[in-house]
């Protein structure tokens, strides 16, 4: 905790700077999610910090990712969050080698017949090394995925809308929400 004298200088320093006022409360808001174990206020937390206007190379503006890594552990090792599953889906491109190790396209298509398409890592979508810039396309790869609104197990007969921000992948306009029927996923 701050002294009082250097908590009057911040709010002055914040007022002045609505960019870093904004940095301040992200940071704080994912401080007291770590600490409360709330993994499950994470994709709220991603967008906000997305929704701003911070400037170009901020920490919180990369920061998404390590949130979502944080989510996919917390998940793991059964701290709260959401329940994760796998969407099946397609790689069907190797697209540059660069960001290291490499960047695929892979392709979805989700309940009401609309095609999506993912850019990312490749580990992201095949943990063990099997995209590369030889691998021949296509190949069924997943991605993780948490049900958006948990409300319990889902049933064969209901679509399930999804959510592909576990490990911070979206559609390049930035859509992570996608209704899909219950077949895609791996439980």
């Amino acid at each position: 905790m701050l002294p009082e004298s250097e908590c009057l200088k911040l709010k002055s320093v914040l007022a002045d700077c609505p960019e870093l006022e904004a940095l301040t409360g992200h940071v704080r808001a994912f401080g007291k999610m770590l600490t409360q174990l709330q993994g499950y206020q994470l994709p709220q937390w991603i967008k906000a910090a997305r929704g701003d206007d911070l400037p170009k190379g901020c920490p919180v503006t990369g920061a998404w990712r390590l949130a979502a890594y944080w989510r996919s552990l917390m998940i793991s090792f059964g701290c709260g969050g959401a329940f994760v599953l796998e969407l099946r889906c397609e790689a069907v491109r190797w697209v540059d080698d660069e960001p290291w190790p490499g960047v695929v396209e892979v392709q979805f298509t989700d309940a009401a017949g609309r095609r999506w398409s993912l850019f990312d890592k490749a580990p992201i979508f095949a943990a063990m090394g099997e995209l590369g810039p030889d691998t021949s396309y296509p190949v069924e790869v997943t991605v993780a995925c948490a049900v958006a609104e948990s409300n319990g197990l889902v049933g064969d007969d209901e679509f399930v809308t999804v959510s592909t921000s576990v490990h911070g992948v979206a559609t390049p306009d930035g859509r992570e929400e996608f209704t899909v029927r219950p077949d895609q996923l791996i439980r």
